[in-house]
């Protein structure tokens, strides 16, 4: 699990290095279609407590909605996944990779 942020160490707290990031863009094509792309990555090394190095994660995402009348959207949305050295990952691949493609469609409908 990667849900610790460092180790003691002799008596001494050694945190977790990393970084993650975050960008997203929201593009309305008419009034009633619109769209968002978001990309994700995140690294955090884990070699002080486990010795497995570090973790990789991107994401990528893309939309699009239609929204005829006020409170009401609809629209599809597809994500890839990417992920290296995931706890309990060596099993699944044979170069440590985790590569997944999600799909999802919504209907919300707001009062």
């Amino acid at each position: 699990d990667d849900d610790i942020d460092g180790v003691v160490n002799r008596d001494r707290f050694d945190p977790s290095g990393g970084y993650s990031g975050i960008v997203s863009l929201d593009h309305y094509w008419s009034e009633r279609w619109s769209s968002a792309f978001t990309l994700f990555a995140g690294q955090v090394d884990r070699s002080k407590r486990t010795g497995e190095g570090d973790r990789t994660v991107a994401v990528a995402a893309a939309n699009l909605v239609w929204h005829p009348v006020t409170g009401f959207y609809m629209g599809g949305e597809l994500q890839y996944y990417y992920d290296k050295n995931a706890p309990g990952q060596s099993t699944r691949t044979r170069d440590n990779v985790d590569h997944d493609l999600y799909g999802l469609f919504r209907i919300q409908r707001s009062f």
